[in-house]
C-alpha cells in the first residue's frame, strides 16, 4: 500500500487482510482526490496510445476536472490519507445526489488508532496501531499496538520499542500472531532537516514482543535512511518495496520468506524485457503469487508503459504475467484483497473504442490469471477505486465517479456484489475521512462491518481514530 512522505506517490499499500477498500503489503490509505488521479493516469500509462488519440477538448476537460479535485503529485510514490489535500465537489448536472461523507458511521476502536487490519486466518483477530501522546509534529512519541479478539468490540493495548508520528501495519493471511509494525517518524513533506527513517519491528506473539525487522543493505553499501515503502503478502512470504531519501524512483524488493530476514530480490530476474527507466509502482499479493507493477516513467516504452511480473516462489524467480481476455491485456486492480485462502485476482480491461478509458470491463480469475470472467459493470459513469473479497465470495469496493464526470446515475459510496447477483448493491456512504475502508467479517464469512477513518484536524497531521458501519 503507499507513498513517501517527502515525495507523494502512485499509491498506498494496500494491506492484505482488508479492505482497504489495502492492501496486501504496503500499508495503505491515501485521500479521495489522489486516487481520482491514480485511476485517470492508470487509463493513460497503461495504453500511452490513449493519450494520442484523445481529443484536445476531451484531454484538456478531464485535466481542468483533476486540477480542480487535487494537488497533483509526482508518480511513483503516495502521501498518506493525513496529508493527502481534501477534494472539492465535482458539479453535477443531475442524477442520484452524493450521499454526505460519514453518514450512518459511528466512533469505534481505540480513540488514538490510524489503521485497522484484520487478520485472514483469524477473523475475530484485529489490530490497531497509533501515537496516542502526539502533541507536535517535530517530536515523535511511542507508538502503541491495540489488539482485539472480539472483532474489534473490545481492545488491550500494548507497547512498542517504535516511536513516531505515523505508524502502519500487517498481518500474515496464515498466522494471526505475526504483525509487522512500521513507524513513520517525520511529518509529510519534511525536508528540513531532513526526513529521519522509517523503521519496522515484527511480533511473532501478537504484539507482547518484537524484534527489528531489518531491510537488507544497499548493494553498493549506501545507507539512505527509507522514507517509504510498499509492502505486500504473496502467501507467508512478506515483500516490501522501499524508497531512501533523495531517489524520485524505487527498484529496490526486497522479500521475507517464512520468517527469515529480508533479503533482496530485484536482482533475480525482476526488471528481465522490462525497459531501462522501469521502476517499482505496486505490488499486489495473493495466497500463492506476487504481482509487481513496473512503470516506465518518461514515456519510451512504445506500445505499452506497464510491465506486470510475477513470482511464485518468493521472488527466487520472475515472469510476466501476460493475462488477457477477449484479446485485450488486463491491468490488474491495484488495491484489490482477497482474504486467507481466497485466490481471486481482479483485472481492468480497456478498448481501442473507448479513447476516453471510461468504458472498462471489470474480471476476476481464479486459476493465476490464465481465465478471466466478467464482473457486473459499475453503476453507470462510477467505477471501481478498491475492491476486496471476504470468505462468502461477496465483493465490496469503494466506487467513484470517472473522473471529470458531471452526469451521475447512482451515488457514489460503498457497494457489494453477492454472488450472482447480476448488479452491484449500494451498502453505504464514503466514511467521514472518504480515505480507505476496511472490512471485517465473522466465523461464517458473512462481512460483519465496515471500517474507516476519521478525517485529521489539520491537513499535515495524522488521522486519529476509525469509525464503523454495520451494512
Amino acid at each position: 500500500m503507499r507513498g513517501d512522505p517527502a515525495r507523494p506517490g502512485e499509491r498506498e499499500p494496500a494491506d492484505d487482510t482488508q479492505l482497504n477498500v489495502e492492501p496486501l503489503s504496503g500499508t495503505e490509505p491515501d485521500g479521495t482526490g489522489a486516487r481520482f488521479v491514480k485511476l485517470a493516469g492508470r487509463t493513460v500509462t497503461a495504453r500511452p496510445w490513449l493519450a494520442r488519440t484523445l481529443s484536445a477538448g476531451v484531454l484538456v476537460t478531464l485535466l481542468i476536472a483533476l486540477a480542480m479535485m487535487v494537488w497533483r503529485p509526482p508518480r511513483s510514490a503516495l502521501l498518506p490519507p493525513e496529508a493527502a489535500p481534501a477534494p472539492t465537489a465535482t458539479p453535477r448536472q443531475f442524477g442520484a445526489p452524493e450521499i454526505p461523507p460519514g453518514t450512518g458511521w459511528q466512533p469505534a476502536g481505540p480513540s488514538a488508532a490510524q489503521h485497522i487490519v484484520f487478520a485472514p486466518s483469524d477473523s475475530s483477530t484485529a489490530y490497531t496501531c497509533g501515537a496516542p501522546g502526539l502533541g507536535s509534529l517535530d517530536d515523535p512519541v511511542p507508538i502503541i499496538l491495540d489488539i482485539s479478539r472480539d472483532h474489534g468490540r473490545s481492545w488491550q493495548s500494548l507497547p512498542t520499542p517504535a516511536r513516531g508520528m505515523w505508524c502502519d501495519l500487517t498481518v500474515n493471511p496464515a498466522d494471526a500472531s505475526d504483525v509487522t509494525l512500521v513507524s513513520i517518524p517525520s511529518a509529510p513533506g519534511q525536508t528540513s532537516p531532513p526526513p529521519r527513517a522509517l523503521t519496522f519491528y515484527r511480533s511473532f506473539d501478537g504484539g507482547v514482543t518484537w524484534r527489528p525487522w531489518t531491510l537488507p543493505a544497499d548493494p553498493d553499501g549506501s545507507a539512505a535512511p527509507v522514507t517509504w515503502y510498499h509492502w505486500a503478502w504473496a502467501g507467508a512470504t512478506l515483500f516490501v518495496a522501499h524508497y531512501v531519501a533523495g531517489e524520485q524512483e524505487n527498484s529496490r524488493l526486497a522479500a521475507s520468506v517464512t520468517r527469515q530476514p529480508f533479503t533482496w530480490a530485484q536482482q533475480n530476474g525482476l526488471f528481465a524485457g522490462a525497459p531501462s527507466d522501469a521502476r517499482i509502482n505496486d505490488l499486489i499479493g495473493s495466497p500463492t503469487a506476487l504481482y509487481l507493477d513496473l512503470i516506465s516513467q518518461y514515456q519510451t516504452c512504445p506500445p505499452d508503459c506497464r510491465t506486470t511480473m510475477q513470482t511464485r516462489d518468493g521472488g527466487a524467480s520472475w515472469s510476466r504475467f501476460t493475462g488477457q481476455y477477449q484479446g485485450q491485456p488486463v491491468y490488474l486492480l491495484q488495491d484489490q484483497v482477497a482474504v486467507a485462502s481466497m485466490p481471486s485476482l481482479f483485472g481492468q480491461v480497456s478498448y481501442p473504442t473507448d479513447p476516453s478509458g471510461e468504458g472498462r470491463t471489470y474480471v476476476r480469475a481464479e486459476d493465476g490469471g490464465f481465465t478471466w470472467r466478467p464482473l457486473a459493470a459499475p453503476p453507470s459513469h462510477l467505477i471501481i477505486v478498491q475492491v476486496a473479497q471476504v470468505p462468502d465470495g461477496t465483493l465490496y469496493a469503494e466506487l467513484h465517479p470517472f473522473p471529470g464526470t458531471r452526469l451521475e446515475t447512482a451515488a457514489p459510496g460503498i457497494y457489494a456484489l453477492a454472488p450472482g447477483a447480476d448488479g452491484w448493491r449500494f451498502v453505504a456512504p464514503y466514511p467521514h475521512s472518504r480515505g480507505w475502508i476496511t472490512v471485517g467479517w465473522n466465523e461464517q464469512g458473512h462481512a460483519l462491518a465496515l471500517w474507516g477513518g476519521l478525517p485529521p484536524s489539520r491537513s499535515d497531521y495524522p488521522q486519529i481514530g476509525l469509525e464503523m458501519y454495520a451494512p
